[in-house]
């Protein structure tokens, strides 16, 4: 009964029906399908048993921001300008295991893009598993995609949707008889992503951190890149009468008991 009550983590005087399948000490897990719920409950059927539960993870960072594209002055920096961020990192963390931390993606580089093809549009935020990149800015004063019409592609790199995805990077300008052109901005890139499973003690409690998105840059003499997307940290407890899954998806931490 020693052996029972050390498995489970009892403590005091104790008898069989405390231990129950699905009960307050004994998870319902595979490992533990000879024990009964209710009713006659012996020895016999805790040889071998466990106090784990298998949880699968889903670790993702949160996405960079897009960097900005000048209007003039090339690659040029101005006062009053704000360099794109890069996404926070989120983690999973609870009793034996390590916490598993996945990175938050780069942030993208203004004002950095000089020729490229098409020349000097922004780049798109990268994709995750879970989210879109934004979409990349064209160049002011492009005759075929640019332009000020209504449904005219932007200037600015869109935003990120969905979790751990870069936002887009703006677009540069081409340079007139009026003034200099401008250097676009690189999007910026997704979170990095973990996904495993751990066994972890029945009743103990979990942390889900989620990081955050990374902001996009601007300045006053610029084309707005676009936010990243916050990441996301989903778990599953594995139990026979069925799995539970908590999935959280905005910046900050919350906890779950398995």
């Amino acid at each position: 009964m020693s052996d029972i009550r050390t498995t489970f983590g009892a403590s005091g005087t104790v008898s069989l029906s405390q231990f129950y399948r699905g009960g307050s000490l004994v998870p319902n897990v595979t490992t533990n399908s000879s024990v009964s719920q209710s009713g006659t409950i012996s020895l016999g059927s805790f040889t071998s048993r466990t106090n784990l539960v298998a949880v699968s993870y889903d670790v993702l960072g949160g996405g960079g921001g897009g960097g900005f594209g000048n209007q003039e002055d090339e690659g040029a920096s101005h006062s009053g300008e704000t360099q794109a961020t890069a996404g926070g990192s989120s983690s999973l963390s609870g009793s034996g295991f390590t916490t598993i931390t996945s990175g938050g993606g780069a942030a993208g580089a203004s004002r950095s893009i000089s020729g490229g093809s098409p020349y000097r549009y922004g780049t798109a935020g990268q994709s995750s598993a879970h989210g879109t990149g934004g979409t990349r800015g064209v160049v002011q004063e492009d005759s075929v995609e640019g332009g000020a019409g209504a449904g005219a592609p932007s200037y600015a790199g869109g935003n990120a949707t969905g979790n751990g995805a870069g936002g887009g990077g703006a677009g540069g300008d081409l340079s007139s008889i009026y003034d200099s052109g401008g250097y676009a901005g690189y999007g910026g890139d997704a979170g990095t992503q973990k996904t495993g499973t751990v066994n972890v003690p029945y009743k103990s409690t979990l942390t889900l951190t989620c990081g955050a998105a990374g902001a996009k840059g601007n300045g006053p003499w610029a084309s707005d890149g676009g936010n990243g997307s916050p990441g996301r940290v989903s778990v599953t407890r594995q139990y026979l009468s069925g799995n539970l899954t908590t999935t959280r998806t905005t910046s900050g931490s919350q906890t779950q008991t398995v």
